[in-house]
């Protein structure tokens, strides 16, 4: 996400703001984005009155942004500027700040030498596997790269890794757009191994800038994918002249085939015994601040197995997914979800937002329905003996071990309110903490993004880590109701 971006999601603004709006700043070493803005206050007292805004941003690798805001109701003067560069100048951050180009090693397969125009942040959040690296342009643009490890198998780019892409942006109901453009992304082959994945922008779209992928393929599996990213007034001409000065100094090494994980996966679900059908109520925390909550039950009048989870997004805003699963005499297997978003305030409505169903005869079909009724479907040949229901997960990375293991899935956690047109592909290994819990890592494919599970030795859960941060452990319904007793988005299901 460019700073811009996170200054227009975050305060959503009024009125037409065009690209000279923007220039580039940098701040205590980090490349940004500064925006100058005249808006419209409604007063009470005295009518409509302009507002006068200069925001800046900063984005770090560890998932936060660091922005500065001065508002004044009249023009800003010289001293304005000045007092507002005084503020900038005294911004300091803890994290180790970038350097001037350098080499990457992202994974034992995988290398990039970064020219020395771009900063190349650390990566201090061990969940995350991505790397990334930004500049500015000599018109004050913002650009910048990240580098995302993936598995590859085919001829070409799959849904379920574009789906993977779109995960990235955390589908936000009020933009869906910036999320629904990798699902439509067009993609075109460039040479042996080499695609770019281009998301179409909206003809009137000028603010939030340009994405493009480009995906690179060694011998065996393992890809790698470059998400540049071009912030007003940044162009496309930049991303390309970005993508020629990095695209000879990525260096992917062979690599093990995706189906050998695959099989591993197989052989290990046929042995996944069902699920518990208890029911069991998890508490999501983001550090040390309670978010939301997962509670797993069993309808028995409907003869289905149900989760419901709700959280509270980094915009304020509230996510509410209800998952099910079943099976029928006609179409076998099958899992549903729909999403519900409400508004920052506490007793804001839950909103349908979309829905998706996935049965399994002999394809796997995945259907989804929008908030306006539409529907689309998509059909992928079944492979039994590869793909898990998510009902069953996390519990069966309980029996994952050192041997990379893959499977394909409809929905996994912690991205359950992602849209997913088509099963998505989650790998898995088990580490060696050297403690009494049993950990295993599990990844989405395409996210960059890794959770780590700990269970007790007879399988039960005891805590679950993901990136941003972000942790899940058990709890009980009393403990829920009252750390949630103030935000009605957040209240439990009555079953």
């Amino acid at each position: 996400m460019s700073p811009a971006e996170y200054m227009l999601r975050v305060s959503p603004l009024s009125g037409t703001i065009t690209p000279d709006a923007f220039s580039g700043v940098t701040i205590d070493g980090w490349p940004g984005q500064s925006l100058k803005y005249a808006g419209r206050l409604v007063s009470f007292s005295s009518g409509t009155d302009r507002q006068y805004t200069i925001t800046s941003a900063i984005v770090l690798p560890i998932g936060q942004t660091i922005m500065i805001r001065l508002d004044k109701n009249a023009p800003f003067d010289q001293a304005d500027e000045q007092l507002y560069k005084q503020m900038l100048d005294q911004v300091s951050t803890s994290t180790t700040r970038p350097s001037e180009g350098g080499s990457i090693q992202l994974t034992d397969n995988i290398q990039i030498d970064v020219p020395p125009e771009l900063s190349v942040y650390d990566q201090p959040d061990p969940l995350r596997h991505s790397r990334s690296a930004a500049g500015l342009t000599d018109e004050g643009g913002w650009i910048s790269a990240e580098f995302v490890p993936v598995m590859f198998s085919g001829t070409e780019p799959s849904p379920s890794l574009l789906a993977g892409l779109a995960a990235r942006e955390q589908l936000d109901s009020r933009d869906p757009s910036l999320a629904d453009r990798w699902i439509t992304a067009q993609v075109s082959a460039q040479g042996p191994n080499n695609w770019t994945i281009d998301p179409q922008d909206p003809p009137d779209e000028v603010i939030t800038g340009h994405r493009v992928a480009h995906l690179l393929t060694g011998d065996g599996s393992q890809g790698l994918i470059v998400v540049l990213n071009a912030a007003t007034p940044a162009t496309s001409a930049d991303l390309d002249h970005l993508w020629d000065e990095l695209a000879a100094n990525i260096h992917i090494a062979k690599s093990s085939p995706l189906i050998h994980a695959l099989e591993t996966g197989a052989a290990l679900l046929q042995k996944t015994p069902a699920p518990n059908s208890g029911d069991s109520w998890t508490l999501w925390s983001s550090g040390s601040e309670q978010v939301g909550f997962t509670h797993d039950y069993v309808e028995k009048g409907l003869k289905s197995a149900l989760r419901y989870t709700v959280r509270r997004n980094w915009t304020g805003t509230a996510t509410a997914v209800d998952q099910q699963w079943g099976s029928s005499a006609d179409s076998g297997p099958w899992a549903t979800m729909t999403r519900a978003d409400a508004e920052v305030k506490l007793d804001s409505p839950l909103a349908f937002f979309f829905g998706e169903t996935t049965t399994i005869p002999d394809w796997i079909v995945t259907n989804v329905r929008d908030r306006a009724g539409h529907e689309t479907s998509t059909n992928n040949r079944f492979n039994p003996s590869a793909f898990v229901l998510s009902r069953y997960l996390p519990q069966a990375l309980f029996s994952v071990a050192k041997t990379p293991t893959a499977f394909w899935t409809d929905r996994f956690v912690c991205v359950e309110g992602e849209l997913f047109p088509s099963p998505l592909l989650l790998l898995a290994h088990r580490v060696d903490t050297g403690a009494r819990l049993r950990c295993v890592e599990a990844e989405v494919n395409g996210t960059g993004e890794i959770s780590r599970w700990y269970f007790a030795p007879d399988g039960a859960l005891d805590h679950a880590d993901f990136a941003g941060d972000l942790h899940l452990r058990p709890s009980s319904q009393s403990a829920i109701e009252s750390a949630f007793a103030g935000d009605h988005r957040l209240t439990p299901h009555s079953h």
